[in-house]
């Protein structure tokens, strides 16, 4: 060092703490504005928050540089704290992803932005300080932080990204100003050790999944000038008994702390906690998406004849649901809408549903019985898919159609009727059931790959006059199954391999007048490898 003017250092390294680096190392000096990097002891390194350069300390040593904009530090493991000099006016994305060992960080309140995954998975730090001048803070910006305890958002940010605080675990306190105005999907979801929150009344829109599966929340005020808010903003929030909301707020009511629109038509959601029985008042005519999702509390609804619309997901997973009835005034039910209530045993769709959206009972584990209405005319995808206690269903003669896994993986269901209408049974529509016969009528013109496939009690098929095709593995592993006959006089198409695994199988029935057709559709000899008999 000495054989060098300071002015014309750029780089410094000290192997002994000293005293008396800050004129050196302070670039506000004229005289030693060349120094763009040093290396200094770690007991240095508080030294230089107070100057414009920023220090990073790794693995026991302490680095300083002139900086105006920061390097990524992504996936450093050996990084433990970082002091942002006052040149830095961003935290960019992705600036600190998977910093594990991070536990100190000093922000300058020059930096404006803290960008999207700035700080995600640095579960290291405890706490972090930012600055008024903050303005923005990135979508996933400290996601995973599991050790973070609390947080105070400054006043000048004006919307928390999505995601921002997902997975903080340890973040039992939070400070949201008045400044923001919009809170992101996800943005405190699994924040489990979060008891309660404060939503200024500037916050206009709350995104989906918002404070989901915040399970030490037990009740929420919502400000007043809220106009957005997501039916599943509170999903799995299973401690949560009212959601309140001020009679002045414009777009919401709140009664007995079930979320309402503002004349109370739509209801929006109901906390887990709020009732184990509930009846919804006769003003409500929709219940909305995700309303009473994951009540797991809840084991008996009483719907109003006012009711005309059950949306996607409004009851799915209310699993000590037992007792529910479906008004004749209900037109439409959405998909999902009681998939996995596996504690309900019977129920009656209305005739007047004619509307049925995908998987609505699905996974309802504990259905025995099920009344589905005459004016549907489609079995929609996995309308009643792995409901294991389903012994006998009666299709309407209004079904042209059975959807994909309709009726898949319904082990115990031991009797089906095809109505003469259905035109197409769909892929694994019918697979793993019990049931012993199976008449395809003659209306059916098409199946779809597995459709009948691992009926393992199947013993007798009779096809109709119309089918097209016999799908890809169309009985595959219907292992029981003996006795096949088809009266089509035109042999279907075969697809591959339909009657895969079908070990007791040996022959197909077909009219006298169609062998030569199907020997010409099989291999010349034989059908799908079945011997053909020309009988009937």
């Amino acid at each position: 060092m000495a054989d060098k003017k300071i002015s014309e250092l750029t780089e410094l390294t000290l192997a002994n703490p000293t005293t008396d680096v800050l004129p050196i190392v302070d670039s506000s000096s004229n005289e030693t504005k060349k120094i763009t990097l040093a290396d200094l002891p770690i007991s240095d390194a508080a030294i230089a928050q107070s100057v414009p350069h920023t220090t990073d300390i790794r693995s026991g040593t302490a680095r300083t540089r002139d900086l105006t904009s920061l390097p990524s530090f992504q996936s450093d493991t050996n990084l433990t704290a970082i002091y942002i000099g006052s040149n830095v006016t961003s935290i960019g994305d992705d600036a600190f992803r998977l910093c594990s060992n991070l536990t100190r960080i000093s922000i300058p309140n020059t930096v404006t932005l803290i960008g999207s995954y700035a700080f995600q998975y640095c579960t290291g730090l405890s706490s972090i300080t930012i600055p008024n001048s903050v303005s923005s803070i990135g979508s996933y910006a400290f996601y995973s932080c599991m050790s973070l305890t609390s947080i105070t958002i400054p006043d000048g940010v004006t919307s928390i990204g999505s995601s921002a605080f997902t997975y903080c675990t340890s973040l039992s306190s939070i400070t949201i100003p008045d400044s923001v105005t919009s809170i992101g999907s996800d943005a405190f979801y699994y924040c489990q050790s979060l008891t309660s929150i404060t939503i200024p009344d500037s916050v206009t829109s709350i995104g989906s999944n918002a404070f989901r599966n915040c399970t030490g929340i037990t009740s929420i005020d919502l400000p007043d000038a809220l106009t957005s808010i997501s039916g599943d903003s509170f999903q799995l929030c299973t401690n949560l008994a009212s959601i309140n909301i001020s009679s002045v707020n414009a777009s919401f009511s709140s009664i007995g702390g079930v979320l309402f629109n503002k004349n109370g038509s739509t209801l929006l959601t109901f906390p887990n906690q709020a009732s184990s029985a509930y009846t919804i008042p006769n003003t409500v005519t929709l219940i909305g998406y995700n309303a009473f999702d994951r009540c797991t509390n809840l084991t008996s609804i009483t719907i109003p004849d006012s009711v005309t619309t059950i949306e996607n997901r409004a009851f799915q997973r209310c699993s000590n649901l037992i007792s529910v009835t479906i008004p004749g005034s209900v037109t439409s039910i959405g998909d999902y809408a009681f998939q996995l209530c596996s504690g309900l045993t019977s129920i009656n769709v209305p005739d007047s549903a004619t509307s049925i959206g995908r998987s609505a009972f699905s996974n309802c584990s504990g259905l025995t019985s099920i009344n589905i209405p005459n004016g549907i005319t489609s079995i929609p995808y996995g309308m009643l898919n792995r409901c294991t206690g389903l012994t006998s269903i009666t299709i309407p003669d209004s079904v042209t159609s059975i959807g994909t896994f309709a009726f898949s993986r319904c082990s115990s269901l031991t009797s089906i009727t095809i109505p003469n209408g259905v035109t197409l049974i769909g892929q694994q529509s019918l697979r793993d059931c019990t049931f012993t016969t199976l008449n395809i009528p003659d209306s059916v013109t098409t199946t779809e790959y597995l459709a009948f496939g691992n009926n393992t009690s199947l013993t007798t098929v009779t096809i109709g006059n119309s089918l097209g095709n016999i799908a890809g593995f169309a009985f595959s592993g219907c292992t029981s199954l003996s006795s096949l006959s088809c009266t089509a006089t035109t042999a279907p198409q075969l697809g591959t391999n339909p009657f895969q695994g079908c070990t007791s199988l040996t022959e197909i029935h077909v009219p006298v007048s169609a062998l030569a057709d199907y020997k010409a559709k099989g291999n010349g000899t034989t059908y799908g490898g079945l011997t053909i008999i020309n009988d009937l």
